[in-house]
């Protein structure tokens, strides 16, 4: 009884439910790739990207407030086990990079948790929280769903964590020195590699320019195009070209590389990129479903620019492929072996683009693991110009060995006016999307809870089941691919069961 009205509740408590959110988040693959051996290795490389760093801290300081109560060797022993068991499905779950420091960084965030539940002494430090679930939660709860339902279905975590690198970093890119050629001057050729002239770790730039690279994690060298190539394990071996102001272009821009893949990942594979939402990035790529050649680049909004190819390519095959973007023209085109092989077009291609402000690389993605290009790399350049395909095919002509890509095997169909549509430049499912979909599970309970606490855990979970199904024709655009839609009832349940198994008290009239 309060203030003389009575008022429905329950009790909840949430040690359960955060297991369940944060595996939620980490550990559900929503797409598997193939199980590679190799891959483990990357498992112990330290890779310090802040933001996942700080994401990875506060995702886990909640274990340390939660589970206060039962001391740290509890704390501490429950936090490693959640994070060690969210990296080991992370081997076999696309779009994830398992790695050792991620642990050791969630465990850190639990050890954050604790050290301030100890130093300011809150109520649950003898008593672990709870959440009353009466009527006022319910309508909280209430409003959340409806409006995750009525337009969070509609964005993806990875859209909103791109939206954000992009204004975190628009006012920082101010300040960064851009170079004036293809936008405001004429362009050249900026830097070549070509893997001839190496010295130690250093990769020399042969154009005379001095943008000269230096290998990461020592990929050796073979027999390519043009002398010898460099050798990528596709996990951790790439080169690292700096930033220096000549790479960060604004206006047209050529890259151009000669490549044999040896195998290729289940996303995409990166030759060239300062890509991180914002950059450029030469890549073979699986968007379109096949594996086609793939440039990308953001608009001066951070909007994407995207080509892709139309011939699907080969393993253990050499290609000269080339990107070209023409600010001018407004135009953005790939070619393989010599020709356009241009597919379909995503987004509209404008008059200028945008820097990353990270470093560029060449094997790897810019912003990300798990990008990694596998095979051989040879002749890299990029230029501030847009080279005509005459230049382009006179290019490929002139490197020994050149072959042009058989009739039968090039693709038809898309061409240059052909728009791809409104598929993501990445893969379609975000694997976050699952933890989104188990909060709203939760939230339903909630309501449930908040007006009914006496209700069965068997309508309970029966109301999470038909919530989920109900989301059929409505969730294919929170990240779920196609053939994972069947999963959405039994993740709402998931969500209304770690609330149904946590009740404590039932009070009819609190």
């Amino acid at each position: 009884m309060s203030n003389g009205t009575s008022r429905q509740s329950a009790r909840i408590g949430l040690r359960f439910p955060l297991m369940v959110l944060v595996l939620a988040f980490t550990a559900i693959p929503i797409e598997l790739r193939p199980f590679e051996r190799a891959r483990l290795a990357n498992i112990f490389v330290a890779s310090l990207d802040m933001p996942d760093i700080v994401a990875n801290i506060l995702g886990y300081v909640p274990f340390g407030f939660l589970f206060a109560s039962s001391g740290k060797w509890v704390t501490f022993a429950v936090s490693t086990s959640v994070s060690v068991l969210a990296e080991t499905t992370q081997v076999i779950s696309k779009s994830r990079s398992p790695a050792l420091i991620d642990v050791a960084t969630n465990v850190l965030g639990a050890a954050i948790g604790l050290g301030i539940v100890q130093r300011w002494k809150p109520a649950w430090k003898t008593k672990p929280p709870e959440l009353l679930a009466d009527r006022r939660a319910a309508a909280v709860a209430a409003t959340l769903a409806l409006g995750y339902v009525g337009f969070g279905t509609n964005v993806t975590p990875r859209q909103i964590e791109e939206t954000v690198m992009v204004f975190s970093k628009t006012p920082r890119l101010f300040w960064l020195d851009i170079s004036p050629r293809g936008s405001a001057m004429d362009g050249r050729l900026e830097a070549e590699w070509t893997f001839e002239d190496m010295s130690g770790e250093v990769v020399v730039d042969v154009s005379g320019n001095g943008l000269n690279g230096r290998l990461v994690n020592a990929p050796r060298l073979e027999d390519g195009i043009h002398g010898r190539s460099l050798r990528l394990n596709g996990i951790n071996q790439y080169v690292d070209l700096g930033h220096p102001t000549p790479l960060r272009l604004t206006g047209s821009e050529t890259i151009i590389a000669w490549i044999k893949a040896s195998s290729f990942p289940v996303d995409d594979a990166a030759v060239v990129s300062s890509h991180s939402g914002l950059g450029y990035q030469l890549d073979t790529t699986v968007d379109r479903g096949s594996r086609t050649i793939g440039f990308k680049l953001a608009d001066a909004q951070g909007r994407l620019m995207a080509r892709y190819g139309r011939t699907p390519l080969l393993l253990r095959t050499w290609y000269h492929i080339a990107g070209v973007y023409d600010a001018r023209l407004q135009t953005l085109d790939v070619y393989l072996n010599g020709e356009k092989d241009n597919g379909c077009l995503l987004g509209t291609v404008k008059g200028r683009q945008q820097i990353s402000g990270m470093n560029t690389y060449i094997g790897k993605r810019a912003s990300a693991n798990g990008f990694e290009f596998a095979g051989s790399i040879d002749d890299v350049r990029i230029y501030s110009r847009a080279l005509t395909p005459g230049e382009i095919e006179a290019d490929f002509k002139a490197s020994p060995g050149a072959r042009p890509i058989p009739a039968a095997a090039q693709a038809a169909g898309d061409s240059d006016d052909v728009r791809c549509g409104s598929q993501n430049e990445e893969e379609a499912a975000d694997s976050r999307s699952i933890g989104l979909i188990v909060t709203l599970g939760l939230l339903v309970s909630l309501v449930v809870l908040g007006c009914l606490p006496t209700v069965s855990r068997r309508t309970l979970f029966l109301v999470c089941f038909a919530i989920g199904f109900s989301l059929f024709p409505t969730m294919a655009a929170a990240g779920l691919s196609p053939g994972y839609k069947w999963l959405l009832p039994l993740l709402t349940l998931a969500g209304g069961a770690s609330v149904a198994f946590s009740i404590q008290q039932r009070n009819p009239f609190a």
